[in-house]
């Protein structure tokens, strides 16, 4: 055979190996976080009597992707560190779960395996739809915090307390619209959704992004007593968009 064919064809397989590997990685990513998404919504829900059994079922699909990934990307420095503190982070959500001690304190502990993962992605240049989804929650989520320290309608603001609000208003806005912009270019495809459920997702985006809208029409016109009440819609569209993705 002429070296050059040869040479050729090693290339081709290498790179086809390569890509395998890479496919299954993302494939098993999509896997994993589809079960947290499960157990989070079980853990969410006070009144679920499986909300111990949830957490350990996922604990069982973790080690079994942390067991296959753990050492698989050299290139990366912080890649085995995110994977311990992950491991670290459901240890604790389990402790507090299990025992009984502080089943809220376990809960929101449980909600940082997903900013975890995102961080792990996007320093490897994985386009992910759950983490621009995340990163609606988690702004949306502080914009409510901010604005039940401004409930009242009367209340007027230092112009460094409105700066603050305008500001994670404006990254809101821009997290819906990255969200809107790349859900056909993420790998949403890896969930395996019906055209149904992508199609009842991206109405919850455009929902999300009105209701943005309309916390910026408030702010500008300088009136705060609604932005914890669409703050909360935002969060409740969040999660209702993980059942459609669980199924």
């Amino acid at each position: 055979m002429n070296i050059k064919i040869f040479a050729l064809l090693l290339t081709i397989i290498i790179f086809s190996s390569c890509q395998k590997k890479e496919d299954n990685f993302l494939e098993d990513m999509a896997s994993l976080d589809k079960s947290y998404m499960d157990t989070l919504l079980v853990i969410r829900d006070v009144n679920n009597s499986n909300r111990k059994e949830s957490i350990e079922k996922f604990i069982v699909v973790w080690n079994d992707f942390k067991k296959q990934y753990y050492n698989s990307n050299r290139e990366d420095p912080q890649w085995k560190a995110d994977f311990d503190s992950l491991q670290d982070i459901l240890i604790r959500s389990h402790y507090y779960i299990s025992s009984g001690e502080d089943e809220s304190a376990g809960y929101s502990i449980l909600h940082d395996i997903k900013y975890v993962l995102s961080d792990l992605r996007k320093r490897n240049n994985v386009n992910w739809f759950f983490d621009n989804l995340n990163s609606i929650y988690k702004i949306a989520y502080r914009v409510g915090e901010l604005s039940k320290i401004y409930a009242g309608s009367n209340t007027m603001l230092t112009p460094e307390e409105e700066e603050k609000l305008i500001v994670v208003y404006y990254l809101l806005d821009a997290a819906v619209k990255t969200t809107i912009s790349e859900f056909d270019k993420s790998n949403i495809h890896l969930l395996h959704l019906s055209q149904q459920q992508l199609g009842t997702l991206k109405h919850n985006i455009e929902t999300i992004d009105d209701l943005v809208k309309s916390i910026g029409n408030d702010l500008f016109s300088k009136k705060y007593s609604n932005l914890s009440n669409t703050s909360e819609n935002i969060l409740n569209i969040y999660f209702n968009s993980l059942q459609i993705i669980r199924g």
